[in-house]
């Protein structure tokens, strides 16, 4: 990314550190952002309801209650009050978001109901490896279907069009260990289910399913891979022209 470089060069090589959802998207975005520290996060109001939605599965698993409305209201002001809302956004833009998300909660309990599924684990975190990277994951819960016998993850993806959702490294590599994680519930691979949330730019729920065999995904499987490797060997692509939003600019383009 440094002004005057084109084609590959190297910055420091990864191989053998863990590698966090975050990371691997901020190496996509940008090798050099990745590598000055930065970090590719959900934005505020995609994280605001996936953590409103882990924590009303985790109430689920905890005391189950059929009060929808009590546990959306409930759920998205611990949310507010856990992301500390209030000490960064003025009250008219808190309580916009907070009335947003009530919506966008409701939404996604539509689609899939934890009255209507079994929910088995909230705010799931495992590791996965990909050459010689660990990589952790998280999905947001695991939900078990009895009438069809299949297990189901859902996920949450910064992304603001379904497009996107596919050619995502993070969303790939969930995709990948399906097959993995229905062995562990005795399952075969295409009993087993990926659901992906977001929240389009104007704010309503995006839904897209993947299974390991889903169309596009053993290619994308393979790409991920050598972003992967790349990484590993220290491989910097710089981005130019840089047209994204970024606080280390003026370390790649100094002067300006």
């Amino acid at each position: 990314m440094a002004a005057g470089h084109a084609g590959k060069s190297r910055i420091p090589a990864t191989a053998g550190r863990v590698l966090t959802e975050e990371g691997l998207r901020a190496y996509t975005k940008c090798s050099q952002f990745h590598h000055y520290g930065g970090a590719d996060v959900l934005p505020l109001d995609i994280r605001l309801l996936e953590w409103a939605y882990e924590s009303l599965l985790t109430q689920m698993l905890n005391k189950p209650t059929q009060d929808r409305s009590f546990l959306i209201s409930f759920n998205v002001n611990k949310a507010v009050h856990h992301l500390k809302l209030r000490d960064s956004l003025e009250e008219s833009q808190v309580q916009e978001l907070t009335a947003r998300c009530m919506v966008q909660l409701n939404d996604v309990l539509s689609l899939l109901s934890p009255w209507f599924y079994t929910p088995l684990y909230s705010a799931w975190k495992f590791r996965t490896r990909v050459s010689k990277t660990p990589i952790d994951l998280h999905v947001s819960s695991v939900l078990f279907n009895k009438n069809t016998q299949t297990l189901n993850l859902v996920a949450f993806s910064p992304f603001r069009a379904s497009a996107d959702n596919k050619n995502d490294p993070v969303l790939i590599l969930k995709s990948k260990i399906l097959s993995q994680i229905g062995r562990r519930f005795k399952l075969k691979a295409g009993y087993v289910r990926l659901h992906i949330i977001s929240i389009s730019s104007t704010g309503e729920i995006i839904y897209d399913t993947f299974t390991e065999r889903k169309a596009g995904v053993p290619a994308a499987i393979e790409n991920t891979k050598r972003l992967i490797e790349a990484m590993e060997a220290g491989f910097h692509y710089p981005r130019l022209p840089c047209t994204i939003p970024c606080p280390f600019r003026k370390k790649c383009f100094v002067g300006e």
